[in-house]
């Protein structure tokens, strides 16, 4: 299940989330960046089980420069071993491709590939998304620490280091 944040409808510019449940084929890229663009303002969508974390802004589909809104993807709590600073996508050399896929483009703020979770926390204001990770899974012990924090504030779409 994808969550979106919204400005309510109200005259505020406070923040509501709502939950989209997908179901069936998944429409193309551009479908949804079109109906976010319709629909919402400064949308949210929170997803996982990617087996590693992401913190991307969302690009229209109307006009490739312009922001408008935020895509945070968490890792798996343990598959995978004990997963690496960036992401490998099947290759060999994780820090040199996983970098490079950062560094290239301009919309990607954040990859690791470490184990852990996402923590949200959400005012009416604020998204708050806290990437935990733990550095190692194939042993006990491991201690859990905040690898990144970003925010989105309400009516201003993208994500940003607090």
């Amino acid at each position: 299940m994808n969550s979106t944040l919204a400005p309510s409808t109200s005259t505020s510019s406070k923040l509501a989330a709502t939950k989209v449940r997908s179901g069936g084929r998944k429409p193309p890229q551009r479908a949804v960046k079109n109906a976010f663009e319709s629909y919402t303002d400064n949308p949210v969508v929170v997803t996982g089980d990617f087996h590693s974390n992401w913190a991307n802004d969302i690009r229209s589909a109307r006009e490739e420069s312009e922001t408008i809104g935020t895509e945070f993807i968490g890792t798996s709590i343990s598959s995978g071993g004990d997963g690496s600073e960036y992401t490998d996508f099947g290759g060999d050399e994780s820090v040199v491709f996983g970098k490079y896929v950062v560094d290239e483009n301009e919309n990607v703020k954040y990859n690791n590939s470490r184990r852990g979770y996402t923590r949200c926390t959400i005012t009416p204001e604020t998204w708050l998304t806290e990437f935990r990770v733990v550095d190692y899974v194939t042993e006990r012990g491991a201690p859990i620490r905040t690898d990144a924090t970003f925010v989105v504030e309400a009516g201003v779409p993208g994500v940003r280091k607090p």
